[in-house]
């Protein structure tokens, strides 16, 4: 989604509509194996572990977590003279951004599941280049050292747009190297 058409999500009172109309979130599925799945080259069992998804529209603590993150002068530029304000006043200038400026808050979307995914341990990517609808997994790990039963975690991107997936995943790469 281009620019001017998120913009064109936003009416004329400065109402957020983007919130409404956009839910990006993270599903989370896995794949176990035991030693004998293995020896015929499958899984014991694989689904979701959470179908609904973790939701990765930004609140204003998100947005002031973003903010954060970047370089001085970029904070200055975003928050003005909010900058040396006491938090209460930061965090409701980080609120005004996300619900005016569909860029900022496009990244902040962005910010947040690389984040998440990050926090999740997520390793490797499902496929070297980028395309749409790649997915994130963790490493194997054995959760059962008496059966011998080891898990996979990963990670599926739903609702975010072509533009904010290759950020993610440029970002998430950028981080894993």
């Amino acid at each position: 989604m281009t620019e001017k058409a998120l913009y064109a999500q936003f009416d004329k009172t400065g109402f957020n509509i983007l919130a409404d109309s956009r839910d990006p979130k993270i599903k989370i599925t896995y794949s176990t194996t035991t030693p004998e799945s293995a020896e015929v080259g499958d899984f014991e069992d694989t689904g979701f572990e959470d179908e609904e998804g973790v939701r990765m529209f930004p609140d204003e603590y998100d947005a002031l977590d973003l903010i954060d993150s970047l370089p001085n002068e970029i904070q200055a530029n975003l928050l003005g003279d909010a900058l040396e304000a006491p938090f209460e006043i930061q965090v409701q200038r980080a609120a005004e951004l996300l619900n005016r400026d569909p860029a900022f808050q496009s990244k902040a979307i962005i910010y947040n599941a690389i984040k998440f995914l990050r926090n999740k341990y997520a390793v490797e990517a499902s496929s070297s280049q980028f395309h749409p609808g790649i997915w994130y997994s963790t490493s194997w790990e054995t959760v059962n050292y008496k059966t011998g039963e080891d898990k996979q975690n990963s990670f599926h991107l739903y609702g975010f747009t072509p533009e904010e997936e290759k950020a993610i995943y440029d970002g998430w790469k950028a981080k894993t190297r």
